[in-house]
């Protein structure tokens, strides 16, 4: 099982790598996968759940699961109840959980990812090694405790093989810099003038406005701001050839575009929702001698950058796994041109240096925790 767009490349590579013509391989991405199993929803107490009561997918000796966080982090979720019910209903014996993802510390992934192994861990007690409650309001978000990534990686490695680039290739050493910038005038004056009473749109608009621009909501008109992170990007297209331009927001990768353009400068972008696929968009850019590719940043699978060396974050996904699984784009085993990666980061205590922060720590930033943990700074205050 693999993602859509890496079906054809999963199918050329079996060609390769299997001798043996009497085994069947069957390369299905997970669409396909949930159309083989009947799904009913039943009423557990007061609430309705979806529950696989059927299978008519033939049985295979072994499975594949390639990009196994994207879907299976959670065993509540269908596509892990439908591959729980193929695994049991069959008794299938060999499962290989793939991904080029280092775990992020969070014991419900890796206690769902042992479900789909066999272990029969018990939630509560797990629960309760791993994890701090954390009230939000009416609710409880749980939260890795500290010092927790160290041995949720042990436990990793005695349910399964951690596997770094680095054991099976010989590659080069990365770079990771860090550029910081202030705010400018018109900046600061549109963050004092924000008008939300709900901290985590506040907070939001701030990020957007870090970045240097913020997108219109209905109330707000759309802002373009001419910053310091502009200057510096500019600088870095016209010193290099080839280079990859990271953003979480459209905005702000529309603003770069329109740089691109002014500069006669061939670009590409990967943003999803696109008649072109980003694996198709990725070959084309591979093939220029000179190219710019923008990524939204939180589209992150199906393609590879391997002829790209510098990448720049102008602002980060929230999400660890994506901003981890974008840098790996432009990795390849054997490829000895060290990896320069650029994070643009707002001087002071900036939104951009609680996400940088976050996914350091291999965690998800939460703009809800962000946002209750600035309220309380202020209450003391």
């Amino acid at each position: 099982m693999v993602p859509k767009s890496l079906i054809y490349q999963w199918g050329e590579e079996i060609k390769v790598w299997s001798e043996n013509k009497n085994v069947k391989f069957t390369v299905i991405s997970r669409d396909q996968f949930k159309k083989y199993f009947e799904i009913r929803k039943i009423k557990r107490g007061k609430h309705w759940v979806e529950k696989v009561v059927s299978c008519s997918m033939g049985k295979h000796d072994a499975v594949v699961i390639d990009e196994v966080h994207r879907g299976f982090g959670n065993y509540k979720t269908i596509m892990a109840k439908t591959m729980q019910y193929y695994l049991d209903n069959y008794g299938i014996e060999y499962i290989w959980l793939l991904t080029g993802t280092p775990f992020t510390a969070t014991s419900w992934s890796i206690y769902s990812y042992g479900k789909l192994l066999g272990k029969k861990w018990k939630w509560y007690d797990w629960n309760k090694a791993f994890f701090d409650n954390v009230k939000m309001g009416k609710r409880f978000i749980p939260i890795a405790k500290i010092g927790m990534d160290k041995p949720l990686q042990n436990i990793l490695r005695k349910i399964g093989t951690v596997i770094d680039l680095k054991d099976v290739a010989e590659i080069a050493d990365d770079d990771d810099i860090i550029e910081t910038f202030d705010l400018n005038k018109k900046q600061k004056k549109a963050i004092e003038e924000i008008d939300a009473d709900i901290p985590i749109v506040r907070y939001g608009q701030i990020h957007q406005i870090e970045s240097g621009t913020r997108k219109s909501d209905g109330y707000n008109e759309e802002l373009l701001f001419n910053c310091d992170k502009d200057k510096r990007l500019s600088e870095l297209i016209d010193d290099n050839k080839k280079i990859v331009i990271v953003s979480r927001y459209l905005l702000q990768i529309k603003k770069y575009e329109q740089l691109a353009q002014k500069k006669n400068r061939r670009f590409y972008t990967i943003r999803g929702g696109q008649k072109e696929t980003a694996s198709e968009i990725a070959v084309c850019a591979n093939a220029d001698e000179e190219a710019i590719v923008f990524i939204q940043g939180d589209t992150c699978d199906g393609y590879d950058l391997q002829t790209f060396s510098i990448m720049v974050f102008a602002s980060m996904s929230y999400s660890f796994v994506n901003y981890d699984q974008i840098k790996h784009r432009m990795k390849a085993m054997k490829k000895l041109t060290p990896n320069t990666y650029i994070h643009f980061i707002t001087n002071g205590k900036s939104l951009d240096r609680a996400v940088y922060k976050s996914v350091q720590k291999k965690q998800n930033f939460s703009i809800e925790l962000y946002a209750e943990g600035r309220s309380k700074v202020l209450d003391k205050s």
